[in-house]
Order: C-alpha cells, then structure tokens, then sequence
C-alpha cells in the first residue's frame, strides 16, 4: 500500500478530479487499514497475562460489583414506593414511578 502523498494535491492543482474523496459514506473510499496486533515485551508490568492472580482476582470483582451496583440502584427505589409515598405525601402512581424512570433515561443516555 503506498502511503505516499500526491504533491499535486498538496499543491492544490485542479487538473486532479477529488470528487470520490466526498461520499457521503466515508468508509466506501478508504483503504483497508493493516490490522495492528497488539504485543507486550517480556516481563511488561502491562501485560495482562503477567498480573498477578490477586490483581485478576480484584479486576474481576470490581468489574462484577460495578454491574451489580447498576442493576441494584435502579431496583431499590422500586421496593419503596410505598414508603416514598408516605414521606413525601404523593398518592399519583405517576410520580411514584419517577425516579426509576429518571435513573433509567439516566442510564440510557450515559
């Protein structure tokens, strides 16, 4: 693949037709890019393979308490509705149902 730029372009002569170069799909006219394999030297303190199991062991549950906390946020205010009724003196089943849906549009948009 030659990555080498035209100088015409770069110079701005209007003998060269760019008409191609303004589809509306960009990906239609650039080329392949080269897949990058990702590698890490020996002993790289980045490398997943070489965390320790401890370090492994503590990325996975914080990743599981993090989903967790999403799915528990938007259920506990389900759970007391009735007690929110209560303190804050609404009867509409509308307004009870506000804050989950707030968190959720919340969700969504984050």
């Amino acid at each position: 693949m030659d990555t080498e730029k035209d100088p015409r372009l770069e110079n701005g002569d209007p003998s060269i037709d760019t008409s191609k170069s303004t589809s509306p799909c960009a990906s239609e006219h650039e080329p392949t890019r080269e897949k990058v394999i990702v590698s890490f030297a020996d002993n790289d303190p980045l490398n997943p393979y070489d965390f320790s199991r401890t370090k492994k062991l503590y990325i996975v549950l914080t990743s599981m308490m993090m989903v967790m906390n999403s799915t528990i946020g938007s259920s506990l205010a389900t759970g007391a509705t009735r007690q929110t009724s209560e303190y804050f003196h609404v009867s509409d089943d509308e307004l009870l149902v506000l804050p989950v849906s707030i968190y959720l549009v919340g969700y969504v948009v984050g």
